[in-house]
């Protein structure tokens, strides 16, 4: 499978309402729940030997309940963008916590796990800047090499990755990094087709 990938800046639009990012930072600190990914799922590609990572996320139904301008631009600007994208039908995700997310991770060496989607379209937006200084990168390990993607604050990105394995890079800095996984499907690859049983008990989407 070849990886499709394409990226928009959002701060050119007028879609994000005023003091959008802080928003999301009081939600996130008041909300997100702390998750252990063990490297046990279905989706995961972790070593073995993995100890497993710590992620804090906040789940759809509180992003629906409290940050309703996020859900509504899942479900119109950015679904308008993974149609663009896909050049043909997108459905929304019809499990309110299995939609959009927020992820949160935070310290010195933390990192989100190697792992695949199963949904036929990703998108995230990012909330955080960081340089490569900082670590936290997106990385992907596609059949023609590495592709890097360095969180930039209002940057939007879809991709399908169901066969290419990516993660989080490690922190080098005592900072917290937040982004926000969206999760699209079409009428070929619906959500009750091909998420894995396993992943509602396991985690909340993520990326």
């Amino acid at each position: 499978m070849s990886f499709r990938y394409a990226e928009f800046n959002i701060l050119e639009t007028s879609w994000l309402p005023q003091s959008w990012d802080e928003q999301i930072l009081e939600v996130s600190t008041l909300y997100s729940k702390c998750i252990h990914l063990d490297g046990k799922s279905s989706t995961s590609r972790e070593p073995v030997d993995t100890q497993g990572v710590n992620c804090n996320v906040v789940s759809g139904e509180i992003v629906y309940q409290k940050i309703r301008w996020l859900y509504d631009l899942y479900r119109n600007q950015f679904a308008e963008l993974a149609f663009r994208v896909n050049e043909g039908e997108i459905l929304l995700s019809t499990e309110i916590n299995t939609g959009v997310n927020i992820n949160v991770i935070s310290g010195m060496g933390a990192r989100y796990e190697w792992h695949i989607d199963t949904n036929p379209l990703t998108g995230i937006l990012f909330v955080t800047s960081h340089s490569d200084e900082d670590g936290g990168q997106l990385l992907f390990k596609t059949l023609s090499g590495d592709h890097l993607v360095t969180p930039k604050s209002g940057m939007f990105i879809l991709f399908d990755a169901r066969e290419i394995p990516h993660t989080v890079l490690p922190l080098k800095k005592e900072i917290r990094r937040i982004s926000i996984p969206m999760n699209y499907y079409t009428p070929e690859f619906t959500l009750e087709k091909v998420r894995p049983a396993d992943l509602s008990s396991y985690c909340l989407p993520s990326n």
